[in-house]
């Protein structure tokens, strides 16, 4: 296995660091030889090395996760690689940043919605989703908690609504799955978001005269 991928490197010798290396061609492999074991390892190096949001933005620079999602819910794909893709989401909503710009901009949540109750999915994998919801919807909660209600304006309103629209899918899903610990997790997880507060939180003003005091 590493012989043959040492060989696909030195065909290829020149090193692009602002892009995944032989993304479309490794993960959407035509060889009839070597196509799993070319898409595990292009799916490894891409879940283990999202550490970072510049691994991310590597990765978006040929429209990575896109063509993930895309490739997930098909018939082409199988358990390993639904897998590896699973993990490489929740190492990218597990970043604050990259979970807002999948959520507000690749639309994740609705995503997950849409696809949870797909009937090749196994129970593993639908709990596996919600985690990844539960942890997507966290993130962007604290997003809007954490900025400045000047800048946002009622943007929080929005990405709330949202969340309810797209998390009664998942509930319903992790409903059926109850008897599993994992999705009971995510359950009172869920939940427990949703009913939080969005809103930017209030920041005290501090006049004049109380700061001098202070000082």
């Amino acid at each position: 296995m590493c012989s043959f991928f040492l060989k696909k490197m030195q065909q290829h010798p020149s090193i692009f660091f602002f892009q995944v290396p032989e993304l479309y061609k490794l993960l959407l492999s035509s060889s009839a030889e070597h196509y799993k074991q070319e898409r595990e390892w292009i799916l490894t190096l891409i879940s283990e090395g999202l550490i970072e949001a510049m691994d991310y933005n590597i990765l978006q620079n040929r429209s990575g996760i896109k063509l993930l999602l895309s490739l997930f819910p098909t018939c082409m794909v199988d358990k390993v690689t639904r897998r590896l893709i699973l993990n490489t989401l929740k190492a990218a909503v597990q970043m604050r940043s990259v979970a807002h710009d999948l959520f507000y901009r690749m639309n994740l949540h609705s995503w997950i919605a849409s696809v949870i109750d797909n009937p090749l999915l196994s129970s593993w994998e639908q709990c596996y989703l919600g985690q990844i919801y539960s942890i997507l919807i966290a993130s962007e909660r604290e997003h809007y908690r954490r900025a400045s209600s000047e800048i946002l304006g009622h943007k929080h309103e929005t990405a709330r609504a949202c969340t309810r629209i797209t998390a009664c899918k998942i509930l319903s899903t992790m409903e059926s799955l109850k008897d599993m610990p994992t999705a009971l997790e995510n359950l009172r997880s869920i939940r427990s978001v949703i009913d939080m507060k969005w809103r930017p939180k209030r920041r005290k003003i501090l006049h004049a005269e109380e700061v001098e005091d202070r000082l």
